[in-house]
């Protein structure tokens, strides 16, 4: 979609690192709270000075409002950008903020959204829904029933494509026309054919079911391109080095490495180093855009990434909530083209050839 009319309205070196600690942050107003209740830091460099990449849709608040994010857990860098989006839209529209993560957990996560609304704690929800379909009938029937209104961030919930009815809008860059974007690429990159190995998400993130129908649908349009193994590795990340050498001994023709979650990614290339292999030998292609991975783009490692865009995904969902609590004009859905303020390399396919474009999130 196109911004100009709105405009003039106003999966890991990170997550091994996981720590099950939940850190509580504030926003605009009266700080915020967490499933761990413990504070710390951001460790995540953000975008400096629009500082959160609004649109344009809500004008400030003066504190009417309180707006309540829930996410990921906060010490994963890719959830913390989209912790400090929030915090940042949140001042820049001078809104209050209250942030409350999870452990990745899906049912945790639904009991923390159905006490909100019970309680009615919350003018409006923005929400990464950790589990797309666990979390769809509540939150598809929130504003109806509690009279608060939802934006989704991240990933579209109840199999959509973006929006779902009776939410107020999606904003988010994991799409499933980007993840067919990863797909198409990466085996365009094997000519001649080859094999393939694929490094999944937690099957209960919404990003691994769209990634396996992605990947299984560009795999039927190259007849000679066959996925020969997929390992779903676990939250953290430990298990990858593993899963890559198992693969790797089980299949020595390997040409292609698939993942859906650039935080994998080093770890691959760490088994890739372990079994004495050089950059290129087995392709790697990613989808992130995480700073970790451009980096190993320039070194040669990884062939190609799809950049997403974490702090400004949350950033604009909030832009696009507080517009509807303002009962101002704002999109159903919040796409990442090309007319976006956030993508600044453009979206085509991250390679060595564009990398220096392209701005990481985190």
């Amino acid at each position: 979609m196109r911004y100009a009319a709105f405009r003039a309205v106003a999966l890991a070196a990170a997550l091994t690192a996981l720590v099950l600690a939940a850190v509580a942050c504030g926003g605009g107003g009266d700080g915020s709270t967490t499933s761990g209740g413990t504070t710390a830091a951001s460790t995540t460099t953000t975008p400096a000075s629009n500082d959160a990449n609004l649109i344009g849709w809500a004008k400030p608040d003066g504190g009417q409002h309180t707006v309540c994010y829930f996410g990921g857990v906060a010490n994963n860098t890719y959830a913390q950008s989209q912790i400090d989006g929030a915090r940042a839209a949140a001042k820049q529209l001078d809104v209050n903020l209250k942030v409350t993560t999870n452990q990745f957990n899906p049912q945790e996560e639904v009991s923390q959204l159905q006490s909100a609304l019970a309680q009615r704690s919350c003018d409006g929800i923005v929400v990464w829904a950790v589990d797309p379909n666990i979390a769809c009938p509540l939150l598809r029937g929130a504003q109806g029933r509690y009279g608060i209104p939802v934006v989704i961030v991240t990933f579209p919930i109840c199999g959509d494509d973006a929006y779902t009815d009776g939410t107020t809008g999606f904003s988010g860059s994991q799409s499933k026309a980007r993840i067919q974007q990863q797909a198409d690429f990466a085996f365009s990159l094997l000519d001649g054919g080859g094999e393939v190995g694929v490094i999944q998400a937690p099957a209960e993130f919404g990003v691994t079911a769209a990634a396996k129908a992605a990947y299984d649908a560009a795999a039927q349009g190259n007849p000679d391109v066959k996925i020969v193994d997929t390992q779903y590795a676990s939250l953290t990340g430990t298990s990858v080095p593993k899963q890559v050498t198992s693969m790797l001994l089980a299949h020595p023709d390997l040409r292609l490495i698939l993942t859906p979650a650039d935080s994998y990614i080093p770890l691959i290339v760490s088994a890739l180093r372990a079994r004495g292999l050089k950059p290129g030998e087995v392709k790697i292609v990613g989808f992130g855009g995480s700073r970790a991975t451009l980096d190993l783009i320039k070194q040669g490692w990884v062939q190609g990434d799809v950049a997403l865009y974490p702090f400004s995904e949350v950033a604009q969902g909030v832009d696009m909530l507080v517009a509807a609590l303002q009962g101002a004009q704002a999109p159903t859905v919040n796409g990442f083209d090309d007319s976006n303020p956030a993508v600044v390399g453009g979206t085509a396919n991250v390679t060595q050839d564009n990398v220096g474009s392209f701005k990481p999130e985190w």
